[in-house]
């Protein structure tokens, strides 16, 4: 396909998609707003996850490497108040 061919069918689907959006406003605004919504929210969620994964990594580095202790077996409590 030649540059002039494809040119002209890129203009002609613009054009297309122009009159549609110009017969059906309604529709047109409201997916533009169904589109900017879920892009807000993945955005926000995205820098929400990295928020508290970024805070989660400092409350762990900064309480040290003796704070956690791991066992072989579950402890119960009995164990731990009559130990």
């Amino acid at each position: 396909m030649k540059f002039s061919g494809w040119l002209f069918n890129v203009t002609e689907g613009v054009g297309i998609a122009f009159d549609a959006i110009k017969s059906n406003r309604v529709r047109a605004a409201l997916t533009i707003l169904g589109v900017a919504v879920g892009v807000f929210v993945v955005v926000t969620l995205s820098a929400a996850v990295h928020g508290i994964n970024a805070s989660v990594a400092k409350d762990l580095e900064s309480a040290g490497p003796t704070s956690f202790f791991i066992f072989r077996r579950p402890v119960s409590l009995s164990e731990i108040c009559d130990g």
